[in-house]
Order: structure tokens, then sequence, then C-alpha cells
């Protein structure tokens, strides 16, 4: 809101009555009012929308004490917008998940949608961006970090506020997306559009009279480093936000988190600015449908820290036979490796199509709420030989994969038959044998069009290693 005379009276109380022999109890007296302004009650003091003429007034009212200087320059600071020039250094990314990650994670989807906001939605970012930021200037000289800073450390602030906090920015940065068929019918989304973008993958009656698309029941791949029987012990494949292990892990389920909730995780929800589905309330599913290379590459090392030793199943190196590209003789390279397992699935029900929202095709791929164990036909083992250094091989340089143990869903199998019908649980068995029991090894690497994948031609993909070009020479045993 904008500067008014009643925030006027409240601030000169507030200064006329406030010690400055301490500049720490004085910073988080004015932070603390600051953040008022983003609570319930509202009627806290935005000392950024105050006008330049009340600015050196306030600043000369303040009482006598012994940090005097560094409380005026602290003031100076406060009473001035956070400049658009530094925004951009306060939203990077950090990946990690404290409070502080949580912050930036939404803040960064939000604060790059801005100019596509709603005017009122553009006053509320600028309210959160400033109740938590200043930019310090006057108070560098002070021993204040320089720079945008946070007013106030963020393990300060009330949970519940704090809460309410990230779900503006989940809101402003995301859209809502239904995760359940009911909800789909209802139209309950962020936006109208998004329901002529979801997916029906069962009896077209039960979305009658929606937007929605109705497309056939089908089976699908998807690669998981989870072992069977952690799947299994699961009920299936659920959201990260779901998973009571990892939302503990990741703090999703921590009091001021927005999807500890029952209504935040109720959704998926999608990254408008990065045009993707949120990686902690969505599970992602290919497009490729029954090629399973289009799975191979998964887990992605850059999605693990950018590391190979960050892979989940990651296995350390191994000695692998190689040939030089060029000719010469055969040498032993140490090669990372990593497990995986190919899940083979029936998807039915409802999905986002990621692909439409992005109106591209960048990640071939579509976004549910879950996979029921019952819907899981069976899992192939994948040892996966990553193709360069450990220290420093990515992504780009591909993964040659060994198939072993495969795992039937033999409790459910009779289940996938009831319920899909004896022509698809047929399909589904060759299918799945074929690749269970394939004794060449494929060679991809992940790609961002097309299927997701590059083939790099089995036991002819070549690659970098310490300078110079090779081949696997034969099929490494898994």
């Amino acid at each position: 809101m904008p500067w008014d005379p009643a925030m006027e009276l409240r601030a000169q109380q507030l200064l006329a009555n406030l010690p400055t022999d301490n500049a720490a109890a004085f910073k988080s007296a004015l932070a603390a009012e600051g953040l008022r302004a983003v609570s319930e009650d509202g009627v806290g003091i935005e000392w950024w929308a105050s006008p330049p003429l009340r600015r050196a007034a306030l600043a000369n009212g303040l009482r006598a004490g012994g940090a005097q200087a560094h409380c005026k320059a602290l003031l100076t600071d406060f009473l001035r917008a956070l400049p658009n020039s530094t925004k951009s250094d306060i939203v990077n990314v950090t990946g990690e998940f404290d409070r502080s990650g949580w912050l930036k994670y939404y803040l960064y989807e939000a604060a790059n949608m801005r100019t596509s906001l709603k005017r009122e939605e553009q006053e509320m970012l600028s309210l959160i961006m400033n109740a938590l930021y200043f930019q310090a200037n006057a108070s560098a000289a002070f021993g204040e970090t320089a720079g945008p800073a946070l007013r106030q450390p963020l393990e300060s602030i009330d949970d519940r506020l704090y809460m309410g906090i990230l779900y503006e920015l989940l809101c402003l940065g995301f859209n809502r997306i239904p995760a359940t068929q009911q909800a789909a019918v209802a139209g309950s989304a962020s936006d109208a559009a998004i329901i002529g973008r979801m997916m029906w993958a069962g009896d077209g009656a039960e979305v009658n009279g929606t937007p929605v698309k109705v497309v056939k029941i089908k089976a699908k791949w998807r690669a998981d480093a989870r072992p069977f029987a952690e799947i299994k012990q699961s009920n299936g494949f659920s959201t990260k936000a779901q998973s009571d292990g990892y939302a503990a892990y990741a703090n999703l389920s921590a009091p001021w988190h927005p999807l500890s909730t029952e209504f935040g995780k109720r959704w998926l929800w999608y990254r408008k600015f990065s045009g993707d589905n949120c990686l902690y309330t969505v599970v992602s599913v290919g497009k490729a449908g029954k090629d399973h290379k289009a799975y191979l590459p998964y887990p992605l090392i850059k999605l693990s820290g950018g590391k190979v030793t960050g892979l989940r199943g990651y296995k350390g190196t191994r000695e692998v036979l190689c040939r030089p590209a060029r000719g010469g003789a055969n040498v032993k390279l140490a090669l990372p490796v990593s497990e995986t397992y190919l899940y083979y699935f029936v998807f039915a029900g409802l999905a986002l199509d990621t692909g439409a929202m992005q109106g591209k095709e960048a990640y071939p791929e579509i976004g549910v709420g879950s996979i029921p164990f019952n819907n899981v036909f069976g899992a192939v083992k994948v040892t996966r030989f990553h193709l360069g250094p450990e220290a420093s091989v990515s992504d780009d340089e591909g993964v040659l994969c060994v198939f072993s143990q495969a795992h039937r869903n033999d409790d459910n199998l009779l289940t996938i038959r009831a319920s899909y019908g004896q022509e698809l649980f047929v399909k589904m068995g060759q299918r799945f044998d074929t690749v269970a029991q394939q004794a060449t090894p494929d060679a991809v690497k992940w790609a961002s069009a097309g299927d997701g994948y590059a083939d790099l031609g089995g036991l002819n993909a070549e690659f970098d290693y310490g300078g110079a070009r090779y081949k696997v020479a034969q099929a490494p045993q898994p």
C-alpha cells in the first residue's frame, strides 16, 4: 500500500521509542515491522514506500545511543525500495533445501515472470521482495553485507508467516494443475486454458463436456534408480512432496513449507518461466512410449549435482576393455558405473501435456500425480557405463547400457489384465521380454528434442578419454 498518515505515525512512534545502543536489535525491530506488511493483518510499516521528503526527517528523529550512527545508516537503507537492477542478484537458484534454497527456487520463477503478472500480482511480488531484502549502501560502512542483503535471518521468521510468503511466490511463479479427474472436470486450475492441455487416458465419458483430450491407455517405460523392491514398498511412483522419506530430507514436510499442507500437495505445479513440470510435485513421464532407449539416460548427471558421483545408484569406476577408435592395442579404462531400472507400466488416468503447455517440444513428456504399483508390469535392471573419465564425464558423452535382472510384478499381472484387457497385457509381456533378454548393449545420450535421446550405435559409440578417442571393445558384464 502507499505510504499514508497512519503508516507515518506508526513509524514515528516506533522510532521515537526504539533504542539505538545495539544495531542488530534495531535492525531486527525494523525488519519485524516490515514483515507485518505481508502478514495476515497487513498493518506493518512498509519502510521502502516512504516518500523521499520524509526519509531525512525519520532518520533524524532517532534517539541518542551508542550505535546511533549505524542505526541511522540502517534506517536510511531500509527507507529505500530495492532497486530493480539488484533483484536479479537475489533470485539465483541454489539447489539447497533449507529456507533460503526454497525461497530462491520459488522467487526465481515468480521474479522472472514479473512483466507477465497482473498489476496486483506485481505489487505482491515487490512487497515480498522488499519485506525480505534491502540494499545495504550507507550501512555497508558499518559492516553490513554490501549490495542486496536480507533484512533479517530467514530462520527467525515465524513458520506460518514464512509458509504464507512461499505460497504466494508459488502461486505467482507456477500454474496450479488439477491432479484428479474430479478436479479437472470441475475446472479447478489457476488458468481455465490449462484444462484444455490436460489428457485423459480412459473412458471419454468421464471427462465429457470438458476440453480435456481423450487418449488411449497405453504401455510406457520410465527410468528410476530405486530398486524394484523399494518401488513396490512405496506402492508405485508418487511425487517427491508425497514421498514421506524424500519430503523429510528436502524439508517439503517442514512446518514452514507450503507443500507440507494437503492443499499444497493436492495440485500438480508447473513452472511458468522455466516452462517445465515442477520437480517436486509432478511425476514426469516421457512421450516416447514403447521405445525404452529414451529412458536410459536417466537419472541425468546435470540433475544430480553436475557430477557422475552424485547420481543415485552410482557404483564407482570399473576397468573396461576399450579399443582406440583410430586403431591400436586394446587398453583398460576406468569408466564410471551407475545402476538404474527401466520400469514398464500402464499409463491411465489424468495427465498434463507438458509440451502443449510449452507450445513446443523441448521436453517430450507429460506429467502425472502418481503411478500406482498395480499399473507396474515389471522392471529391468540396467548397468550404465558412462563414456568418459569420472572427473569430467557429463550427459553429453552418453552411456553404454547392459541389461540384466528382470522383475515381473507377479502380484498385479492379473490386475493389469483384468483392468486393461488381454490384448494390452500380451503385448506388454512380449515387449518386456524383448528388452529384458536383450544381449547387446545400447549406447545413448540425452537430447532435448525429438524422442529425448540420440542413439550412439551400441559398441560403435566413440568417446573421449584423456584426449584420445575410444570405443568399448566388448560388452562389459553387468
